[in-house]
């Protein structure tokens, strides 16, 4: 979710709304405290900064079973298309996600 609101030019309220629902709705991520769940993610955004290309290729090993890549795949272009559209930068970033989760889908422009 961090790597898909950071490759938006800017972040807006919208997209932190829908990350945000999605933390709280999703079975999993419910369960977290809040206050874990924002440790959690300061310390994956340091590591997606420090290291873009392996803090995404490590969501093939955080991520085992193909069920629950598909509904990443299909969280992220939920984030994406906040705006209605998917950014150049969104698009490669979710072809480079679904490579590493080896899933072939690619995203189908926005209506």
């Amino acid at each position: 979710m961090i790597a898909m609101v950071r490759s938006t030019p800017t972040i807006s309220r919208r997209h932190y709304n829908i990350a945000l629902d999605i933390a709280q709705t999703h079975r999993i991520l419910k369960k977290i405290r809040p206050v874990e769940f924002k440790r959690t993610v300061r310390t994956q955004a340091r590591i997606l900064e420090n290291d873009p290309r392996r803090a995404l290729e490590a969501l093939a090993v955080l991520i085992p079973k193909h069920a629950e890549r598909l509904e990443t795949v299909g969280l992220l272009r939920r984030i994406a298309l906040t705006d209605g559209i998917y950014s150049d930068r969104e698009k490669d970033l979710l072809e480079r996600i679904s490579k590493v989760l080896e899933i072939n889908k690619t995203p189908r422009a926005a209506i």
